[in-house]
């Protein structure tokens, strides 16, 4: 599977889906940026992801499934990633329905998963995922500290970024193919 790395961009999420509709991207394939200016989640809301130490990752593909099979996708990928850390980490994670991984209430990652549909039948997905893994919650916009964690404040240390990234391609992999 092909992965693009990429430093500053928008959005892992619009960056795929400009491969897929304007270069005819194959799929399925990654895209992972060292930050985003535009990170975003369910609604439009800001994802705070302007911070190099966490990661941001969208897999593109086209899914297996009808639209209605598909639609709890992002729960789904979310279970998974709750379920990969916590047998990690020795850590229980809480979900919250749809897209978002918790500990203690407070909101450790986020996915949000945008189809492309023609002739009620959906042609491809991209699915975004932002942990937040080493980032200084404190240095965060304030209403975002309130709600937020990484796992390095729930660990207290420093989580290995390859190996958070690793995982979550092995089970974004997992998934698609």
């Amino acid at each position: 599977m092909q992965i693009f790395r990429l430093e500053n961009i928008d959005s892992t999420n619009n960056y795929a889906l400009k491969l897929i509709e304007k270069n005819h991207q194959p799929m399925p394939f990654i895209v992972i940026a060292k930050s985003q200016s535009a990170g975003r989640g369910q609604f439009d809301r800001q994802w705070y992801s302007s911070d190099d130490k966490n990661l941001y990752l969208s897999v593109a593909f086209h899914p297996r499934q009808t639209p209605m099979d598909f639609s709890n996708f992002s729960f789904k990928f979310a279970e998974l990633v709750a379920k990969e850390l916590a047998n990690t980490f020795s850590v229980n994670f809480t979900l919250k329905h749809p897209n978002d991984i918790y500990f203690d209430g407070k909101k450790l990652a986020g996915i949000l998963t945008e189809t492309k549909i023609l002739r009620n039948e959906i042609w491809a997905a991209v699915s975004g995922i932002g942990i937040n893994v080493n980032g200084d919650i404190t240095n965060y916009p304030m209403d975002i500290r309130k709600t937020a964690t990484s796992l390095c404040t729930l660990l207290n240390h420093t989580v290995d970024l390859a190996m958070i990234e690793k995982l979550i391609i092995d089970i974004a992999v997992k998934l698609v193919l």
